[in-house]
């Protein structure tokens, strides 16, 4: 079923994203959905970019052309934030769909055990819940990174003495359900004997599994080396970064200086069909051409660099999330710069839109040949090579051995499956959130880029299906609440779009220095002086549409109400149940507590759907 709707030749929004999940994880149905959804937005965005751009529209006096600008820069201001926060809410409903809200409550789930473990000792101080029965590798282990037993050299344990707080055993797994609501009784048990059980049930926000207080003189030693190692190694890490930040402006400088003197000998002439505007007009596009290309060639040398700096920076208990989250914060810094700084140059420095148009036309289209020949030319031709070197090795073994025909094809397969490169979500998400900067962020230059995207994210929306169905590996299928931190990266780049575009009115739109007061009114002197008072009516747009934003973001909740109903009602089970498995457990025990007894104590308690992160609203939807 999955084959068949994916390679069918129908659009991208007839494809049913729940056979994807099923079969590849939800981090994976994801990305394809919010391509989908992307797409949406562009198609919205080609139409405002059109109807303003048509030139037997607006262009009856100046005037009105400077209210079209002011316009096109509050739409792509508000169509930027409704495509985010249309986003957020269909995540979160997608992820109550597919049950991967579960990923977060399992957070939470060993402060659950922990409470419940509180209120058998309010209830009873006696009380004590046996944990499940260890071997003795796996409990001298456990004692020994508490500090309560010493291993000798000869390998006899030895045991310390406890100390007057007895600790608090609490429910083991095989009691609890399989939804993930239990944790590790190993890991309970530090946490009470470290004393830092009180702290876990004051802020549920703390690092949990991890103890605070006195441990084992050789696990601080430990700590302490470690540390100090860590954070030379993250010194290093981060004074390579900026060298390669400050490396990547200084070439796309000196690139500039070069192709504007450049184009000062090549302008080719307009309203001409000759060979010689043709050649012109090839020398005139040579330097963004080249610009972009070093954009790309340095973007695929710092990925490399990156990749070791993030494996030399990273902690010895750094989990691969925390991994990721360093790496996608380098990229993502250095392909701001590296293909950001050049267009802001041109606009806000050499104020030429001309220049400006052509870069931004120059470089999405480089970037989208490039990943064109990277994802699809380049895997076919290594494809055919191989495909030849195994056929040629498999007929001699068949010729030799004499085996049957349907094993050298088993062989085959088997050898192409193998050889096959896991698809990276990351690397597509990266390069989209790029071009989602592009759209945003110069939309006021360049309008009908939006068109372009959306050209080529049909096409890449049908390429990565094919890719990920039929020529790469299955990757890691992991359950995700949402495509952070991608939407953090696509919020950044909104912001920084509006205030761009806000710029780039004192380009486009001269004649707004007739509503500027007259105490601030100052004439330009030439085309590189702004006007004071332009200046200060801009800034003053530009605040009002960030102050909107936010409002708009504080006041839509990120997650619809019915699933947040449907979330709240079902912590409020867990929470029930919890309780009522502490006293079952006190119950087999032979203690017989009422349930009067059993709920005082447990009103005191922080709730935990009130410790949920949740947006104030002030819209009931």
């Amino acid at each position: 079923a999955l084959r068949s709707n994916w390679t069918s030749q129908g659009g991208l929004w007839r494809k049913d994203i729940s056979l994807l999940q099923a079969y590849f994880g939800a981090h994976t149905a994801f990305y394809f959905d919010w391509l989908r959804h992307y797409c949406w937005y562009l198609l919205l965005a080609s139409g405002v970019g059109v109807f303003f751009w048509n030139p037997s529209r607006f262009h009856m006096s100046k005037a009105l052309d400077d209210w079209e600008d002011i316009l096109s820069c509050a739409a792509t201001c508000f169509g930027s934030l409704a495509f985010l926060e249309g986003w957020r809410r269909r995540q979160a409903r997608l992820a109550r769909q597919w049950g991967t809200t579960d990923a977060e409550r399992n957070a939470k789930s060993e402060v659950l055990a922990l409470r419940s473990a509180e209120l058998c000792r309010l209830v009873l101080p006696s009380f004590e819940v046996l944990p499940p029965p260890m071997d003795d590798k796996e409990q001298y282990g456990d004692d020994a990174r508490m500090g309560n037993v010493s291993v000798s050299s000869k390998g006899s344990p030895t045991k310390h003495k406890k100390t007057a707080s007895a600790p608090i055993s609490v429910p083991s797994s095989k009691q609890m359900d399989k939804k993930g609501t239990s944790s590790s009784s190993n890991s309970m048990e530090r946490l009470t004997k470290s004393g830092s059980l009180g702290k876990v049930l004051a802020e549920d926000d703390q690092p949990l599994g991890r103890d605070t207080t006195t441990s084992g003189q050789a696990t601080e030693d430990c700590d302490q080396v470690e540390d100090k190692w860590l954070g030379l190694r993250q010194t290093i890490s981060y004074t390579v970064q900026i060298i390669f930040l400050v490396g990547s402006a200084t070439t796309m400088f000196l690139l500039i200086s070069w192709a504007d003197r450049w184009q000062d000998e090549f302008t080719p002439q307009p309203f001409s069909l000759s060979l010689d505007w043709a050649q012109a007009a090839a020398l005139h596009f040579a330097p963004m051409l080249t610009i972009t290309i070093t954009a790309v060639v340095l973007t695929q040398l710092h990925a490399f660099a990156a990749r070791w700096l993030t494996s030399f920076e990273a902690a010895a208990n750094a989990t691969a999330q925390e991994r990721r989250a360093a790496l996608l914060m380098k990229l993502f810094c250095f392909q701001c710069v590296n293909y950001f700084y050049a267009p802001l140059y041109v606009a806000f420095y050499l104020q030429d839109l001309d220049q400006l148009g052509g870069l931004l036309f120059a470089a999405m289209v480089t970037r989208q040949l490039v990943a064109l020949a990277k994802e699809s030319l380049l895997p076919a031709a290594l494809g055919l090579f191989k495909k030849r070197v195994l056929k040629k090795k498999y007929a001699v073994e068949l010729h030799n051995a004499h085996d049957p025909a349907g094993e050298y094809a088993l062989k085959k397969r088997l050898d192409d499956e193998l050889n096959m490169e896991q698809f990276d979500v990351d690397q597509e998400y990266m390069k989209l959130v790029i071009q989602f900067g592009f759209v945003v962020v110069f939309s006021g230059a360049c309008r009908l880029a939006s068109i372009a995207a959306l050209l080529n994210n049909i096409f890449e929306f049908h390429l990565d299906s094919n890719k990920l169905l039929r020529a790469s590996a299955r990757p890691r299928a992991v359950a995700v609440a949402d495509i952070a931190p991608w939407g953090l990266m696509m919020e950044v780049l909104g912001v920084v779009g509006v205030v761009s575009n806000c710029g780039l009115l004192l380009l486009t739109a001269p004649t707004l220095d007739a509503y500027v007061p007259e105490f601030l009114e100052v004439s330009r002197v030439d085309s590189h002086t702004w006007a004071i008072g332009t200046l200060l009516l801009l800034v003053i747009i530009e605040h009002v549409l960030v102050a909107l934003r936010v409002f708009i973001q504080y006041t839509v909740p990120d997650v619809p109400k019915d699933v947040r109903m449907q979330i709240d009602d079902e912590m409020m089970r867990e929470n029930h149940r919890v309780r009522l498995q502490a006293l079952n457990d006190m119950s087999k025990q032979g203690v017989i507590i009422s349930p009067d007894s059993f709920s005082g104590p447990a009103s005191e308690w922080p709730s935990l759907e009130g410790k949920r992160r949740r947006k104030k609203s002030f819209i009931f939807f």
